[in-house]
Formats: C-alpha cells, sequence, structure tokens
C-alpha cells in the first residue's frame, strides 16, 4: 500500500473541493513561508489527481481477476480450456511412447529376421 493510499483520501485528493479544508482562505498569505499556489502547480496536481486516479481504476478492475468467484463462466472456462489442454498433452506423450514402442519392436524383428538369415547360411 501506498503513503497517499493511507493518508491522502481527503475529498480534496478525489478531486472534490471542499472550502473548509482550504488553508489560504482560512489564513492570511503575507506571512506564509510556502509560494503562492499558481497555474502550473494546480495543472500539475490536476496531472498527479488524475494518474492517480487511472490508477485506482486500473487495480479496481484487476482485483476481480485476481480475488473473483472461482465459480464464474469465465473461471469453469480457463479451467476447461487448460484440462483440454492437458488431456491433449496426455494424448501426444501416448503416441510419441507408441511409436517408440513400434520403433523398439520393429527393431527386434529385424535383429531377428537377420539372425535366423545368419543361422541358415552356414
Amino acid at each position: 500500500m501506498r503513503y497517499y493510499e493511507l493518508y491522502e483520501t481527503t475529498p480534496t485528493t478525489q478531486g472534490i473541493y471542499d472550502k473548509n479544508q482550504d488553508r489560504r482562505q482560512n489564513n492570511s498569505t503575507r506571512f506564509s513561508r510556502r509560494p503562492p499556489l499558481t497555474l502550473r502547480h494546480l495543472n500539475r496536481l490536476k496531472h498527479i489527481r488524475n494518474a492517480r486516479l487511472k490508477a485506482a481504476k486500473e487495480k479496481l478492475a484487476f482485483l476481480p481477476k485476481i480475488y473473483g468467484d472461482p465459480n464464474s463462466k469465465e473461471n469453469q472456462l480457463e479451467q476447461a480450456h487448460h484440462e483440454i489442454r492437458m488431456v491433449k498433452d496426455q494424448i501426444a506423450l501416448e503416441i510419441e511412447a507408441a511409436k517408440i514402442d513400434q520403433d523398439k519392436k520393429d527393431h527386434i524383428s529385424a535383429m531377428a529376421k537377420r539372425a535366423i538369415e545368419r543361422k541358415r547360411k552356414p
């Protein structure tokens, strides 16, 4: 969690202006050590606020994927696709094993034929 998420959750940071919380209205700016806010500062703060709101929206859109209902249709479809991929992989492994077995059988039968031919020649 970020610092600003903990401490900067006032309505002002969310884009709502509250005149009661405005320090410049309540206090005199004449003796302030801080420079006055310029339009450049306000524009920069606006861009920061918009970026934070955009990040918050993206985070809220992503949270259901992380903590979503496991029985939802999307999760059931993903699980079905995963099972289909696993079955396809298993079938491919069995086909490969069958090919290897067939190659071994062919090799053994060829060896047997050569051995029989050798015994017939002498």
